[in-house]
């Protein structure tokens, strides 16, 4: 993310003072910019778009992982399926 410079209230109130503003006003004016957050950290429009990517991304893998495990069980349950029909198979030998 891209990061904002800070802001220096105390010199930003001073310029304001020496531009013509009066005290009250450049402090007001000083504050409700600082209540903007600048100088934090703000995600910009590409880095939403990096992000989303990353998430499409996400999806795919697990996407196709899932299908892998889908394959992985049927595959068990047809193992299985022949093992009890082989015990089966026994079973009926033995007893009938």
């Amino acid at each position: 993310m891209k990061k904002v410079a800070m802001l220096d209230t105390h010199k930003l109130a001073r310029k304001l003072r020496e531009s013509g503003f009066d005290e009250r006003h450049a402090e007001g004016l000083t504050d409700a910019l600082r209540s903007l957050e600048i100088g934090r950290d703000h995600a910009t429009r590409r880095d939403l778009e990096l992000v989303r990517q990353e998430v499409r991304d996400l999806e795919f893998r697990i996407d196709a992982r899932l299908q892998a495990l889908r394959g992985e069980l049927t595959l068990i349950k047809l193992l299985l399926l022949a093992v009890v029909a082989g015990i089966g198979a026994i079973a009926g030998k033995l007893y009938f």
